[in-house]
């Protein structure tokens, strides 16, 4: 139900979709299943358009509560969730956060067993790291 009113909210009025998104994360019964779905219709439409800063923001508490409850994130695939939040970071301007979050994505499959670890998503982490290091260092140079 979270996820539905939320989206619906992010179209039409994002400052309403933050407010009961925030709302949704720290109240129980839909705090529990809200932080993720919150988190995937975030990064979802963030594809799609940009969205204000604090709707990242949102996103980066709900990713964050997501990590905080896995029991045993060593032995989960928190590269994802990691990879999700280096996008909101940068989104939200926050470099140095954005970069740490995809090493700790990258550390986090690394640690996976080998036949859980699929080589395209390897690379792919390794491709966005690039990318962001080189967009940081071209901002340094400015």
């Amino acid at each position: 139900m979270a996820y539905g009113t939320f989206c619906a909210l992010l179209e039409t009025d994002p400052r309403k979709a933050y407010d009961y998104g925030k709302l949704a994360i720290e109240t129980p019964p839909y705090k529990e299943a809200a932080y993720s779905r919150i988190s995937m219709a975030i990064d979802i439409y963030s594809a799609k358009r940009k969205l204000p800063i604090d709707i990242y923001q949102l996103g980066l508490k709900a990713t964050q509560l997501e990590i905080d409850n896995i029991f045993y994130p060593e032995t989960q695939g928190t590269w994802r969730i990691y990879k999700m939040q280096a996008g909101f970071y940068w989104k939200s301007n926050q470099r140095d956060e954005a970069i740490a979050a995809l090493q700790k994505a990258i550390e986090n499959q690394k640690s996976r067993p080998p036949y859980k670890l699929k080589q395209q998503d390897h690379a792919e982490l390794e491709k966005m790291l690039k990318e962001y290091s080189n967009q940081m260092s071209n901002l340094q140079l400015q």
